[in-house]
């Protein structure tokens, strides 16, 4: 979990870093499906560590943020 954590920290910065300004902030949490567990996981990116766990539906695959933040989806 904790490669994968990585993994999608650099992918962030990376893309980040090519369309935001230099000093603009990424996003502060991250949310990643864990598919066989049936959860997601809510990652604060600066600390990189689990802040809690969600029960969702079977095999959760997508996760999209509405355009202000204010909401989450999961396919």
């Amino acid at each position: 979990m904790k490669k994968l954590i990585t993994i999608l920290m650099l992918s962030i910065m990376s893309f980040s870093g090519a369309f935001l300004p230099i000093g603009k902030a990424i996003a502060q949490t991250a949310y990643i499906t864990n598919q066989h567990g049936n959860t997601i996981s809510v990652i604060n990116t600066a600390t990189n560590t689990v802040i809690t766990t969600i029960a969702v539906g079977s095999y959760p695959s997508g996760v999209s943020v509405s355009s202000d933040g204010s909401k989450v989806y999961i396919t």
